[in-house]
């Protein structure tokens, strides 16, 4: 995981599609499968990245849908 930050610069590495900026997020970085786990993803260091939370619940929306996402997403209530 530290090589993971490392490559990061420990900086959410949410681009966004619509300015192409990065986002600034230093604090409460989580680690996210590119692949997800769940579809058979790998914990590789080319399969992970760092994500803050808003962005990385945002790309497993993206990837798994809402049904799936959605018992977690109220559990971080």
């Amino acid at each position: 995981k530290h090589e993971v930050l490392k490559r990061d610069q420990y900086q959410c590495t949410f681009v966004s599609p619509i300015t192409s900026k990065r986002c600034e997020a230093k604090m409460g970085l989580e680690f996210d499968h590119r692949k997800p786990f769940s579809l058979g993803g790998q914990g590789s260091i080319t399969n992970l990245r760092v994500l803050c939370r808003e962005h990385n619940v945002y790309e497993a929306m993206m990837i798994l849908g809402e049904k799936v996402m959605k018992p977690y997403i109220e559990h971080l209530k």
